[in-house]
């Protein structure tokens, strides 16, 4: 039997420890949804009937 590699090796063990915990791991993708802090946005001021009386001066 071919000796296996150490990435394939640690693959099948943790493919067995989710087998175990009726866990299965498939193909996808990760995505960061970080919150973090930011300034408000002058943009939707333009909204606001108060900011289009300031801006019309």
């Amino acid at each position: 039997m071919d000796k296996l590699s150490p990435w394939k090796q640690l693959e099948k063990k943790v493919n067995r420890h989710l087998e175990k915990n009726s866990l299965l791991l498939r193909e996808g993708s990760i995505v960061d949804a970080t919150i973090i802090s930011a300034p408000s946005s002058t943009k939707n001021d333009a909204d606001k009937p108060e900011a289009e009386a300031e801006m019309k001066g």
